[in-house]
């Protein structure tokens, strides 16, 4: 079979949507588009879109491949105006040389992330019974990813969380030149989670200037894990907006001392949610009030911080571990261009992805 799932929207306008698949389509069009080998792999992806703020122009199921491949979607996707970003899973590639030919020509256009999953001897038995597919040697594939700047990733949830951020960095060619990270975080642990996470990555975590760090220091609060504006920035118990979402991050991008900003701690006022004696507190009056005047502050703080990425084309990630369905403060982050990940790894990874591409882009134009 071919074709065994497909739909797509290339109206911007959100007038047109053709959905073949059982699964229900609630997103507005993007500029995502996939191709995928899997049918129901290509409309299950539906029920995580959401919590992502991940929009698909796009989805093509192509099955086994009777007369329409791989190669057929990427040339559809190249010229496609709709598409930014192409998300490919893979079992296997019928027309290698064609294969090599478009991705060579597209990425540095567009970039291209693969889930290749017949690499391993698990993998390729999987392939073989679901598509009868002979699949090839990893060693080969990576080398052929890494040459040709294609991004691979090895999970359905990567796959996901660096579609949504290239979606928001691409249109905005926010791409950085370098690997160099600030990592920002109102709790020591997670902060010492991302670095290490960075560092396993090959990603650098550089030392602020004398300079920087006296500058930042001027808003550690008394809290702070130690004295040091060092990196990781530490900002241990401070909830003021202003700070962590405009004046550090103003600072850091303005140095040129970094490349990209992870941040975790991006607690809007549900944060602030008790069952009991906090619970009662929170209801009075007064503290609805200063809730409220949180919230205003966030909000102004997140357009100020729209302005950064804008002039100093540095991209910043957010981590928030209550998740999309509980603080609503992911959703308005999201939809003004920031993607925020529940776990810090998910956000250091798909960071890596985009600086990866980034470099990539640099290199190939020296």
């Amino acid at each position: 079979f071919q074709n065994t799932h497909t739909f797509y929207s290339d109206d911007k306008d959100d007038t047109c949507i053709l959905n073949f698949t059982w699964v229900n389509y609630k997103m507005e069009p993007g500029n995502v588009s996939i191709a995928s080998q899997s049918g129901t792999f290509a409309s299950h992806i539906n029920f995580v879109m959401e919590e992502l703020d991940l929009n698909m122009n796009k989805c093509i199921s192509v099955g086994n491949e009777s007369n329409i491949d791989i190669c057929d979607c990427l040339e559809y996707f190249e010229m496609d105006e709709f598409t930014d970003v192409i998300l490919l899973y893979i079992e296997e590639v019928k027309r290698g040389r064609r294969f090599i030919e478009l991705v060579k020509r597209i990425v540095p256009k567009k970039p291209i992330i693969v889930l290749y999953v017949g690499g391993s001897e698990g993998g390729a038995m999987a392939v073989s019974s679901h598509t009868g597919s002979m699949a090839g040697n990893d060693k080969i594939f990576n080398a052929l990813f890494e040459q040709t700047g294609v991004i691979r990733v090895y999970t359905l949830q990567e796959l996901m969380d660096t579609a949504a951020l290239f979606s928001k960095m691409i249109p905005k060619n926010i791409l950085p030149a370098n690997n160099r990270i600030a990592i920002v975080t109102n709790a020591g642990g997670p902060g010492a989670t991302m670095a290490d996470k960075a560092s396993r990555l090959g990603l650098k975590i550089p030392q602020f200037s004398e300079e920087l760090q006296k500058d930042l220091k001027k808003f550690l609060p008394h809290t702070a894990q130690g004295d040091q504006a060092s990196n990781p920035l530490d900002y241990t118990f401070s909830i003021d907006p202003t700070t962590y979402f405009k004046r550090v991050p103003k600072m850091l991008a303005k140095s040129g001392e970094i490349d990209a900003i992870v941040a975790y701690g991006a607690f809007g006022a549900d944060f602030f949610s008790y069952r009991t004696v906090g619970k009662k507190i929170l209801e009075s009056p007064k503290y609805k009030k200063l809730i409220y005047m949180y919230t205003q502050m966030f909000e102004a703080a997140v357009d100020s911080a729209r302005r950064i990425i804008k002039k100093y084309k540095i991209p910043i990630v957010y981590v928030n571990l209550m998740g999309h369905w509980q603080d609503e403060v992911i959703e308005y982050l999201n939809k003004h261009g920031f993607p925020t990940y529940k776990y810090p790894h998910e956000a250091v990874n798909a960071l890596n992805h985009l600086i990866q591409y980034g470099v990539f882009l640099q290199q190939t134009q020296k």
